[in-house]
């Protein structure tokens, strides 16, 4: 039996962008769009989680 790979959607990252600033929902779209791109098979990166974790890093 040969095997072949699958174009596997888990190869792509996704960053998720939008407006922050003067929104007070953003926490809540941003997570909207990780669910739905998550079970579409993508890698998701929300920033919207991250508070702060770039800034601690750099």
């Amino acid at each position: 039996m040969k095997m072949r790979k699958e174009n596997n959607m888990n190869d792509t990252l996704i960053y998720i962008s939008g407006k922050v600033s003067g929104t007070d929902d953003y926490m809540e779209r941003f997570a909207k769009a990780e669910k739905k791109l998550t079970e579409q098979g993508f890698s998701v990166i929300n920033p919207a989680k991250m508070d702060g974790v770039l800034m601690r890093i750099l």
